[in-house]
């Protein structure tokens, strides 16, 4: 697998070469932290936004839907006619081939 990464290497032999001291590592370290939780902290805020955004549509929408059934429910008479019409519309399955007997067609109309 080493051999794969010799045209990456500088060919320095890392044995010869001084550790990175603690202080500067720590530094390192914590700005890696502090700009991971800051991107972190960012990315949940616009997620929160986002959803409550979202959130407050549905709650819209919601009312809206509840204020259109109650005009609806109030018009009378619109019970059977939506009954009606959904009967109506009822296909009775075929297959082709075959035929369904009359009493069955005529039961699913009901």
């Amino acid at each position: 697998m080493l051999e794969n990464l010799s045209s990456v290497t500088s060919g320095v032999d890392l044995t010869q070469v001084p550790p990175i001291h603690q202080k500067r590592l720590l530094t390192f370290v914590n700005h890696f932290i502090i700009t991971t939780v800051s991107f972190l902290n960012k990315f949940a805020q616009t997620c929160e936004s986002k959803l409550l955004l979202c959130d407050q549509k549905m709650q819209k929408l919601e009312a809206e839907l509840c204020i259109l059934e109650a005009k609806l429910n109030s018009i009378p008479g619109l019970e059977t006619v939506g009954a009606q019409q959904a009967a109506s519309t009822v296909v009775p399955p075929t297959v082709e081939g075959s035929e369904l007997p009359t009493e069955v067609l005529n039961t699913s109309k009901s």
